[in-house]
């Protein structure tokens, strides 16, 4: 049987890919609203084709690190990492210049998964 606190950090995992594939759009444009036209330079496409394409990364950037930090169990620090690393990767990969906008995600899904693991906890 597979141990309680590994189930509970792979349903963290396809939590944080849902709401990544829902909310893409939306940190795409944050995206754009950062680096106004980054997103129009493409020949194939315009800023909403691109908006989801670049904003799912940037989604996971902010939702691995709040979801673990603020429901993970066991080794959930390792479990946060790993799961980064491929959309580091990418974004380190592809758009190393802006790379102020991810880690500024992470960080902030981080401190507020803190701030909710402290709020829980306290009751």
């Amino acid at each position: 049987m597979i141990p309680r606190h590994k189930v509970l950090n792979f349903e963290i995992i396809f939590i944080a890919l849902f709401f990544s594939f829902f909310s893409g759009y939306l940190f795409g444009r944050l995206y754009e609203f950062l680096d106004p036209g980054s997103l129009d330079t493409s020949i194939i496409g315009t800023a909403d084709f691109w908006g989801p394409i670049v904003g799912f990364p940037l989604a996971l950037i902010f939702f691995f690190p709040l979801l673990f930090a603020a429901f993970g169990t066991g080794n959930w620090r390792k479990w946060m990492w790993w799961a980064l690393a491929l959309p580091v990767a990418f974004e380190v990969i592809f758009d190393f210049s802006h790379l102020f906008l991810p880690i500024a995600l992470g960080l902030g899904g981080y401190w507020l998964g803190i701030l909710v693991r402290k709020i829980s906890n306290k009751n």
